[in-house]
C-alpha cells in the first residue's frame, strides 16, 4: 500500500465547486495535501494520524487586493496575522508606500516579505502621484519607465488599480496605456516567433 506522511481523519472538507462541506480523510505528503478520500476507504499507510471529528478543512484564502501599508505593519507581521485567519496568499499594491518613496520603497516592501509566512505577490502601482503632481506632493513618480522596470521584479504579478479618475474620464492617455500596449507588442512578436519556428 502507498504511503503517507499524514492522515486526518473524519473532518469534513469545503468543496468549493458544490459549496459544502464533505465527509473526507485528507492524507498529506511533504507538507502538501496530496489526496482527499471521499469516500473513506484508508487509501494510504500514513506514519501519522489526527482525528479530525468536529473540525472543518477549508482552501487557504486569497486576499486579491491589500494595501499593506495601511496596516501599519511590516508584511511579515502582516502575513503572521492574515495567516492566523485563514490567508496563504496575498496581492499587495504597494501604491502608499510608493507616494512616499517611489520605486525603492517597493523595492524595499519586497524585500521585507521574504520571510513572510503567506505568499506576498505585487501589482504595479498604475497611478503615482494618484491625480498629478501639480495636486500632490509625492516621494515618488511611477510612470511607463519605472512600470517596465517593476515588471522584471520577481513577485510582480499584476497592475494595481488606477486611481486617477480625471485621465480616464479626459480619455487622455494613461502610463498603464503604454505598457498595456508594449505588452501587447511583445506578445504578438512571440506568437509570430513561435509560428516560424
Amino acid at each position: 500500500m502507498e504511503k503517507a506522511d499524514l492522515l486526518i481523519k473524519n473532518t469534513k472538507v469545503y468543496n468549493s465547486y458544490l459549496k459544502c462541506f464533505m465527509p473526507a480523510d485528507v492524507y498529506v505528503q511533504d507538507g502538501r495535501i496530496y489526496y482527499v478520500d471521499t469516500r473513506q476507504e484508508n487509501a494510504l499507510s500514513p506514519d501519522e494520524v489526527l482525528d479530525g471529528s468536529g473540525c472543518l478543512m477549508l482552501p487557504g484564502f486569497i486576499d486579491i487586493h491589500m494595501h499593506i501599508e495601511s496596516s501599519m505593519m511590516t508584511p511579515v507581521s502582516f502575513g503572521e496575522r492574515a495567516a492566523s485567519c485563514g490567508v496563504t496568499t496575498l496581492v499587495s499594491e504597494p501604491h502608499e508606500i510608493a507616494n512616499v518613496m517611489g520605486v525603492q520603497g517597493i523595492h524595499e516592501m519586497i524585500n521585507g516579505a521574504k520571510d513572510s509566512p503567506i505568499d506576498i505577490f505585487y501589482g504595479i502601482p498604475s497611478s503615482v502621484p494618484s491625480t498629478n503632481e501639480s495636486l500632490e506632493t509625492t516621494g515618488g513618480v511611477i510612470g511607463f519607465e519605472e512600470m517596465k522596470h517593476l515588471m522584471r521584479e520577481e513577485g510582480v504579478v499584476c497592475v494595481g488599480e488606477i486611481m486617477n479618475y480625471r485621465q480616464i474620464v479626459k480619455g487622455t492617455e494613461m502610463e498603464i496605456t503604454f505598457l498595456v500596449t508594449l505588452e501587447r507588442k511583445i506578445r504578438r512578436l512571440l506568437l509570430r516567433a513561435t509560428a516560424l519556428s
